[in-house]
């Protein structure tokens, strides 16, 4: 039940109804009218009828939301009303429609097909402008961990140690971590990768598992990219990196990879534009990703390393897991940052991690 003791259906039959009540109210113009010019709105399959517009325009117990026969209609008659009432709200002198209605409006009818959601997201954009509340200037987000947060991707943010600095719910979720294994400073270091307390190099843990058969080439790729990567590091024997390594040369198997990482640096040319990696998850897919690298301004050497699918099942894969995970509740931020955990780990972690 909801407000009132009423079912969430009926209460959004009631917003919605109430919400393009009163944007009739302030055009002026009659249902009649207005019914007959979005029935001529091009691509529109099906006649409204004027029982039906008056249902979706009341503001009473009667109202409904916006239907029809099928999925892709119902999107399309949605996006022909809100999109009327924004040309009638254009060249009026008192506004028809306020932002935080027709945001309403796009929570109420978010299951419409995707293009007409961005449609409606694209009218809400005209209408903000028209409103006055955005410039039309591209956004610019001096602070990255700010704008990691306010549009986080299925990525994370890597210094140039090799350790994260912050990483997003998406990335955590598609890559199998649970929020506890942000506790484990083996987590924080590429190289690790712990999950669950279990270092990726050892056989058969949970993130080896996830690259399936091509584990020890990734992982061998990988290193070879990390030791050029910090070269200068190494020959200046740099304190933070050789704690580091002092760490990562405690768990099993990581100085055998270290080993043949030397030995076929020859074979391996780097990629000019990404790396492809795969994704054997515990769902029982497997999706092939682009590794791609980008370099944040104004920081000591941090990438972005984002990871975009390559095909369009893939990207389809990951529309449904980040709704799933944004509906779920299972993870209580949407980005994390490593001196948020500091605590957790001991002296030597944190001097690795950079923490101190």
């Amino acid at each position: 039940m909801d407000k009132d003791g009423k079912t969430a259906f009926i209460f959004d039959d009631e917003v919605s109804g109430e919400i393009l009540y009163n944007w009739l109210t302030k055009s002026g113009i009659s249902r009649r009218t207005a019914l007959d010019e979005i029935n001529q709105t091009e691509g529109l399959v099906e006649e409204i009828g004027p029982k039906t517009f008056q249902q979706w325009t009341s503001a009473n117990e009667s109202a409904k939301m916006i239907s029809a026969k099928t999925y892709d209609e119902t999107g399309k008659r949605v996006v022909a009303v809100v999109q009327w009432f924004f040309k009638e709200h254009l060249h009026r002198k008192h506004r028809i429609i306020e932002t935080s209605e027709l945001e309403k409006i796009i929570q109420l009818y978010n299951e419409i097909p995707i293009k007409n959601r961005l449609q409606l997201k694209r009218i809400l954009h005209d209408l903000q402008v028209a409103n006055g509340e955005l410039e039309t200037r591209l956004p610019s987000n001096p602070d990255w961990k700010n704008q990691l947060c306010r549009e986080p991707l299925c990525a994370f943010v890597m210094d140039r140690y090799w350790c994260l600095r912050a990483t997003t719910h998406y990335e955590l979720a598609f890559a199998g971590y649970k929020e506890s294994d942000l506790k484990d400073w083996g987590c924080w270091q590429r190289l690790n990768s712990s999950m669950g307390g279990i270092p990726k190099h050892i056989q058969n843990s949970p993130m080896s598992r996830t690259r399936g058969p091509y584990a020890q080439e990734y992982y061998i790729k990988q290193m070879i990219r990390f030791r050029s990567s910090v070269s200068n590091l190494l020959v200046n024997e740099d304190e933070r990196l050789v704690t580091i390594l002092d760490l990562l040369n405690e768990t099993p198997e990581f100085q055998k990879i270290w080993e043949l990482s030397i030995q076929q640096e020859h074979q391996h040319i780097g990629n000019s534009i990404g790396f492809p990696v795969p994704f054997f998850r515990n769902d029982g897919t497997l999706l092939w990703m682009m590794e791609l690298s980008t370099i944040i301004a104004n920081t000591d050497g941090f990438h972005l390393i984002t990871w975009t699918p390559i095909d369009r099942d893939s990207s389809l894969y990951l529309a449904d897991l980040f709704k799933s995970v944004d509906e779920s509740g299972e993870f209580s931020r949407k980005c994390y940052f490593i001196e948020d955990y500091a605590s957790f780990f001991n002296e030597r972690q944190r001097k690795a991690l950079g923490l101190i």
